[in-house]
């Protein structure tokens, strides 16, 4: 779990070409919030772009986006979630879930 206070996060190692998606979720005293909208991208591809090159940027101030992309590496970050969208109990934490995306056959 990361602390309450960060709202960045790295992941490392990645494969250049492989489709990655994740979800952040909130953690306080009450238990763990609902997932994020889950982010895909394509390791070293340009962030907050969709695979046809269009415009895929979160409407939501607090969602998180993808800052940067490298070839083996992605950035996220996400801003505070605000007092009236956490049931009443200040967030204490975030965890980030990465998977690797698998094509269906």
């Amino acid at each position: 779990a990361l602390g309450h206070e960060t709202t960045a996060w790295q992941a490392n190692g990645l494969r250049p070409g492989e489709v990655y998606r994740f979800h952040v979720v909130a953690i306080n005293a009450l238990g763990k919030s609902g997932n994020s909208p889950v982010l895909s991208t394509l390791a070293a591809m340009h962030p907050g772009l969709s695979f046809d090159g269009d415009p895929e940027y979160s409407k939501l101030h607090y969602r998180p986006t993808i800052i940067d992309v490298q070839e083996s590496s992605l950035t996220a970050k996400w801003s505070h979630l605000p007092a009236d969208i956490t049931g009443g109990s200040p967030v204490t934490g975030y965890k980030v879930y990465l998977y690797k995306y698998e094509y269906p056959l």
